[in-house]
């Protein structure tokens, strides 16, 4: 028995796990910023935060949700609110040299507790992302599947996604720690990287803030 874990299920959810999304973004920014063991802080935070969306997705939930106009938005509000002050506080970041930042405590620069929220928050906040599983997920159940096995079938997907989502962001994290040295040797190359991902974020919580409601 495959549970649905087929290769066309592999290969569409590592895609979409490294489509450039909130999640994704916010892992590499942190690589980037303080590092690779904050950045795999940030994997872990990502991947929690997705987590309830699978358990919704899982119980139903989400046409709940679909069917509540004040439910979805509270939550894209929310969720544009954070976008964008991330998007802000990404912008403003000043930056030096290499040894300026050798010179900083790691713990100092990222405060494992609070890059953990935020990392978990930023998927936590996104409420498109069930709809988007919704409508994933069930596709590998099976047709033929039995009533009585379809919830075990969505919890092993479900199960399945959310490790390639951990694995997805410690490879983004890796390769952005290679980066990382170049960048560091220069701010404004640093000024100009980050700056590019607020304005990402910044197009990421407008857009959310516009969608309509399904």
């Amino acid at each position: 028995m495959t549970w649905g874990i087929t290769p066309e299920f592999l290969l569409a959810a590592t895609l979409v796990v490294l489509m450039p999304g909130p999640g994704l973004l916010f892992t590499l920014s942190v690589t980037l910023a303080h590092g690779l063991r904050a950045g795999l802080w940030a994997s872990v935070g990502g991947t929690l935060g997705t987590l309830p969306h699978l358990a919704r997705t899982v119980m139903g939930v989400s046409g709940a949700i679909s069917g509540s106009t004040a439910a979805w938005q509270v939550l894209r509000l929310v969720g544009a609110a954070y976008l964008l002050y991330t998007a802000f506080s990404l912008w403003r970041q000043r930056h030096g040299t290499s040894t300026e930042a050798a010179a900083v405590p790691v713990h100092d620069r990222a405060p494992v507790p609070a890059l953990l929220a935020k990392s978990v928050l930023m998927n936590l906040l996104n409420p498109k992302l069930t709809f988007f599983l919704v409508a994933f997920l069930p596709q590998f159940v099976g047709a033929g599947t039995p009533a009585d096995e379809i919830t075990a079938r969505l919890l092993v997907l479900g199960a399945v996604f959310a490790g390639l989502t951990l694995a997805g962001f410690v490879a983004v994290s890796l390769l952005a720690h290679r980066l990382r040295g170049p960048l560091l040797e220069s701010p404004r190359l640093q000024t100009r990287l980050h700056r590019g991902l607020a304005l990402v974020f910044a197009a990421l919580g407008l857009r959310l803030a516009l969608e309509p409601a399904p």
